[in-house]
């Protein structure tokens, strides 16, 4: 496919022919930067322009995202995809049900039972989870995991393993500023305390939240860190999946 904007200016030409093409344009240049992303929501609509109309999540989520800024734009003619589940739209619908239609985060929470009732594992109250333990075992509000642990000083203490000659109390104020939820602070101390080589550049190794943070805290001068290079092209530059 030479030129993906073009075959994606004539389908969205059909069904919004009021829409300037340098307005459909941008916006298909907002949701993909990449020549590859591009040919893939070309192709998406080349295969099914119904895509552009149907409500239904068949498409990639690429698909989403234009018609969410197409809309944005002015187009009446573009339809909101919704959840194959619940009906409702939805910005981030990445998971599949089982007959391959795209469903929002809360629907596949409740497939794959992630907030069922079930036993805490240290009271034994069966209720909704409100926490997971480092072996993934539910836990009640009353039960956390670590109690009492200062999860942002668990991951100083990994960093300053790596960077020792780095101010400690500037690596706090990047961390508690980049990881502002609990929740994923405890993760992420839990992830660095199993493999300390995350933060010194373990390819393709880590969650997204502590490649921003490796990135934050290099940003505001930490050495010794190694931002993860793509598993793939092995070049250092933004990767989110």
């Amino acid at each position: 496919m030479t030129d993906p904007i073009a075959v994606i200016l004539e389908a969205v030409g059909q069904v919004e022919p009021e829409i300037a093409p340098e307005t459909v344009a941008e916006a298909a240049r907002e949701v993909v930067t990449s020549r590859a992303g591009r040919r893939k929501l070309a192709k998406a609509l080349e295969d099914n322009p119904s895509l552009l109309t149907s409500g239904r999540t068949e498409g990639p989520p690429m698909v989403d995202r234009l018609i969410h800024l197409l809309r944005d734009r002015g187009a009446v003619g573009v339809v909101q995809p919704c959840c194959a589940g619940c009906g409702k739209p939805a910005r981030a619908m990445r998971a599949h049900n089982d007959d391959g239609l795209r469903i929002c985060v809360t629907c596949n929470n409740k497939a794959l039972g992630t907030f069922a009732p079930r036993p805490c594992v240290v009271c034994h109250r069966v209720l909704i989870p409100r926490f997971y333990d480092r072996d993934g075992h539910a836990r009640c509000g009353q039960c956390p995991p670590d109690p009492g642990v200062d999860h942002l000083e668990v991951i100083c203490d990994q960093i300053a393993a790596v960077s020792p000659g780095s101010d400690r109390h500037q690596i706090r104020a990047v961390i508690a500023n980049t990881v502002r939820q609990a929740a994923r602070r405890r993760q992420i101390a839990w992830d660095l305390q199993d493999r300390p080589s995350l933060l010194t550049g373990e390819p393709a190794g880590g969650s997204l939240s502590i490649r921003r943070l490796i990135v934050a805290l290099t940003e505001h001068g930490v050495t010794g860190l190694v931002t993860p290079t793509c598993p793939f092209c092995t070049l250092n530059r933004p990767w989110f999946h």
